[in-house]
């Protein structure tokens, strides 16, 4: 599907199906924070750039998240996705507030390639 995206690039798929489905709302929530790089700068898929922006988004809402069990199912959709997709990941594309939400959470150690 063709359309505008939220930052006005003709040409873009709808950023609603830039999420994978374990996002669901969340990703539509937060859809307009989202600021789409040069496509021809791109050192990522799209595919692995949907999954860091979702990855990204859950780290910085689960923060502001007041609601507790909300805020545990968020828990449990990062960890899904955090280990579904993070080994594939350059965790120098994250930004500060991901990481250290990442980090406090226990979940850094799984973006990007394993240590041995």
């Amino acid at each position: 599907m063709q359309g505008t995206s939220p930052a006005g690039v003709q040409g873009v798929t709808p950023c609603l199906s830039l999420f994978p489905k374990e996002v669901g709302w969340l990703g539509t929530k937060y859809c307009s924070w989202i600021v789409l790089s040069h496509p021809f700068a791109m050192s990522e898929t799209q595919e692995q750039w949907n999954n860091r922006q979702a990855i990204e988004l859950l780290a910085q809402h689960i923060p502001f998240e007041r609601d507790t069990a909300s805020k545990a199912e968020q828990i449990e959709m990062l960890r899904g996705l955090v280990i579904r997709h993070g080994r594939n990941m350059d965790p120098e594309l994250f930004g500060f507030d991901a990481r250290n939400e990442l980090i406090r959470l226990g979940l850094w150690d799984r973006i990007g390639p394993e240590h041995p």
